[in-house]
C-alpha cells in the first residue's frame, strides 16, 4: 500500500474513533449534539476538514 494511502487511512480511523468517543461523552452528560440538523452537518464537515488537514500536513512533512 502506498505511504500516502496508509497515512490517510490511519488518520481517518483515528478521527472517527475520537469523533465517536466525543459523541458518546456528550450524550452521556446529557448534551445532544445531533438534535439539530445544522449542528450535525457542521460537525461532519469539520470532521472531514480535520482529516484532510492532518493528512495533508503529515504527507507534506514527510517529504
Amino acid at each position: 500500500m502506498d505511504d500516502r494511502l496508509k497515512i490517510i487511512v490511519r488518520n481517518t480511523i483515528i478521527h472517527i474513533v475520537l469523533y465517536l468517543l466525543a459523541k458518546m461523552y456528550f450524550e452521556y452528560n446529557g448534551i445532544a449534539l445531533h438534535g439539530n440538523l445544522l449542528v450535525a452537518i457542521l460537525s461532519r464537515r469539520l470532521l472531514m476538514l480535520s482529516i484532510f488537514l492532518v493528512s495533508y500536513l503529515e504527507i507534506n512533512y514527510k517529504k
